[in-house]
């Protein structure tokens, strides 16, 4: 971390190494976004399949933006909260204020996308005291094409500053302008002309009756306004579907040539095999032998050409003679049979390398169902989970920017919605299975990926979480003492007696998680049974 250099010199030396990495790791991106958007450049052998090529980018045929697609999905922001009234309530403005409901999803699908994805944090607003209003801080989302996060040489963990770089200015005059995002201030600089890309053209971007101090915006919270969420990796991410450029680089390929295919379909070539005995007389002038204005009808010979020209024609409904031709036919195109076949093998290969369950790419239409959708989710599930963790420490910190330049401080809490929720037969017998093995009934819910939201209204923390086989089982125990009444085998003394020990062990086992269907809680604390305490 580091605050804004009073030196021009500083600036644009800092300036020099974020233009550096974001020149280096453009191509990444880039290859990245044409594998997702299936818009990769195909070799062409010919004309005709350099013009099919080029009209099928229009309409591509991508299949590595599926393992994204997947992925990006599971890694829903439920809520972005702080202790404290304050904070609360300065969040929830903010939150609604950038719509982050929307925005949040398409900041990870593109971090997903590309590896990396920034956020800055512009405090553009003031009120009447001068103080940033909440309504007017703006989150916006910034493409690692344009804007790079520093880090430090050593380690890579510490980030030191941030650069965002645009053009400006008209077609007639250009600029490029820059922002260097530090801890305590940002700075704005510009460059005369268009991608200037050499640090040391650039100058702090004032108004022409301004002070240098003006390129200077400072901020309160001590930290930089720009943030980074990096998937994969350290201090840079890696694309989720990285492992998917092989097969979609093969898939295009397939899909190309079998267009060129398709047009020999349509329109397929024809062969014509030349009598060797006929009597053509192919090199007479252009004069003779063809029909003229003046030829009489017995004479004609049907052409209007020389016999050196073309000697067919492609006319619906027309009966062509071909003098000296012995046999014609039409060459067979390839069936879309081995097409298909290599496509459908590399989209499995795509789908294993991925960790993808295979029926997200829908070959087939089949769609599993229970345990077995479950096992197949199993790794992109466990692939989503290490992007909310990560995703976690970036909306904690684009929050605490927020907190920060507001003057509030707070702990924030981060929270996503479950991946999977069991809502099925399956899923729900195997809660039931959970809590009779002495799972906790709350624990039990939310590994089913019901939100603590929904579990907390069913079962507040100050009321028993019984579930209805417990509670059956008691009923039945009470039926049993009511019988053993009635045969005389203890009187209601007993029976008066046996009721509160009866339910303190109910209680006992539900702290020390021992009966099934009765959630365990930590912090109750431990009731001393008959047998302990003899």
């Amino acid at each position: 971390m580091a605050d804004a250099p009073e030196d021009l010199a500083d600036i644009r030396r800092d300036l020099e190494r974020g233009l550096g990495l974001i020149a280096k790791m453009t191509p990444d991106y880039v290859l990245a976004r044409e594998m997702y958007d299936g818009t990769r450049a195909e070799q062409a052998t010919s004309r005709a399949a350099e013009t099919i090529i080029r009209q099928a980018k229009d309409a591509p045929l991508s299949f590595a933006h599926i393992p994204v697609d997947v992925i990006a999905d599971k890694v829903e922001l439920a809520s972005i909260t702080g202790t404290g009234a304050a904070a609360k309530k300065a969040l929830e403005t903010w939150a609604e204020a950038n719509d982050l409901d929307d925005e949040s999803v398409d900041w990870i699908r593109k971090a997903c996308m590309f590896g990396d994805y920034y956020v800055v944090t512009d405090p553009t607003g003031l009120d009447v005291d001068g103080s940033f209003t909440v309504e007017d801080i703006d989150s916006v989302g910034l493409s690692p094409l344009s804007t790079v996060r520093v880090y430090d040489k050593k380690t890579g963990r510490f980030p030191l500053y941030g650069v965002h770089v645009w053009d400006a200015g008209t077609k007639d005059q250009p600029i490029t302008k820059a922002i260097l995002y530090y801890d305590d201030a940002s700075v704005k600089v510009y460059a005369e002309g268009a991608n200037v890309s050499d640090a040391d053209l650039f100058e702090l971007d004032y108004s022409a009756d301004g002070e240098p101090e003006d390129a200077y915006l400072e901020h309160d919270g001590g930290k930089m306004l720009l943030a980074h969420l990096a998937i994969g990796g350290k201090p840079y991410g890696v694309p989720v579907h990285r492992k998917a450029y092989g097969p979609q680089d093969a898939i295009t390929k397939i899909s190309a040539n079998n267009l060129v295919n398709v047009e020999a379909q349509g329109l397929p070539s024809r062969w014509a095999l030349v009598d060797p005995n006929a009597e053509i007389d192919d090199d007479i002038d252009d004069d003779f032998g063809t029909d003229g204005p003046d030829t009489l009808p017995a004479k004609a010979d049907g052409r209007r050409d020389a016999t050196t020209g073309r000697r067919t024609r492609v006319v619906p409904g027309a009966v062509e003679y071909l003098r000296g031709v012995k046999e014609t036919g039409t060459y067979e195109a390839a069936t879309s049979d081995p097409f298909l076949a290599n496509m459908e093998w590399y989209v499995r290969a795509m789908a294993v390398a991925c960790g993808v369950a295979l029926f997200e790419f829908d070959l087939n239409g089949e769609q599993p169902s229970g345990e077995a959708r479950r096992r197949a989710e199993g790794r992109s599930n466990r692939a989503a989970a290490r992007i909310k963790r990560q995703a976690t420490g970036f909306f904690r910190e684009i929050a605490d920017t927020v907190l920060g330049v507001l003057g509030i401080s707070a702990d924030v809490q981060i929270a996503f919605n479950p991946s999977e929720t069991s809502t099925d037969k399956e899923g729900l017998e195997l809660v039931a299975l959970k809590v009779k093995a002495g799972v906790p009934l709350r624990t039990a819910l939310l590994e089913a990926g019901y939100t603590d939201t929904q579990v907390a209204l069913w079962y507040p923390d100050d009321a028993p979480a019984l579930s209805p086989d417990l509670v059956t089982m008691l009923a039945t125990a009470l039926a049993a003492l009511g019988n053993a009444q009635t045969l005389g085998a203890i009187d209601s003394a007993g029976i008066a007696a046996m009721i509160p020990e009866v339910f303190r062990y109910v209680e006992t086992a539900a702290a020390e998680g021992a009966l099934p269907g009765v959630e365990t809680r930590p912090a109750t604390a431990a009731i001393v049974t008959r047998r302990e305490a003899a």
